[in-house]
């Protein structure tokens, strides 16, 4: 008997079998049973189509390429002599052509508090999200 046709002989409702009881007597893996897809609301489409429009209509200033959200390395330089700092997964707007990468001023300016409690030696979730290094001296930094 094939897998479609076993699954039709499942009973849903009140006064059925236990579907992990069907499940084992008709040799099917019960995890798939539960979940049911749905169609997406009309207020998720019209979300979705406009988090589409927003994005899609984004280009680089530099090279009139399309932007991306990502998630990016920033490197930067606190106080005297200019400690280096890295600082990864920092969200922006990438150019797919040139590589240009954006970023708002909200999130610029929180990347500018998390180099500064990192130049002096905070390590780990910065600010929740963010991840930051200190880099020893020697470390390359742009």
């Amino acid at each position: 008997m094939s897998k479609r046709e076993r699954l039709e002989l499942l009973e849903r409702g009140e006064g059925a079998l236990a579907l992990s009881t069907q499940a084992r007597l008709l040799g099917l893996n019960r995890s798939g049973l539960y979940y049911r897809a749905e169609e997406p609301s009309e207020d998720e489409l019209k979300i979705k189509g406009r988090i589409d429009e927003v994005t899609r209509g984004m280009h680089c200033q530099e090279c009139g390429g399309e932007m991306e959200p990502r998630r990016v390395e920033v490197y930067g330089r606190w106080g005297e002599p200019g400690r280096p700092v890295l600082v990864a997964e920092v969200p922006a707007m990438v150019c797919k052509q040139c590589g240009q990468q954006d970023l708002d001023g909200p999130t610029a300016q929180r990347r500018g508090r998390t180099v500064a409690r990192c130049a002096y030696g905070y390590r780990g979730a910065a600010d929740g999200t963010w991840v930051c290094h200190p880099l020893t001296t020697r470390s390359p930094a742009p």
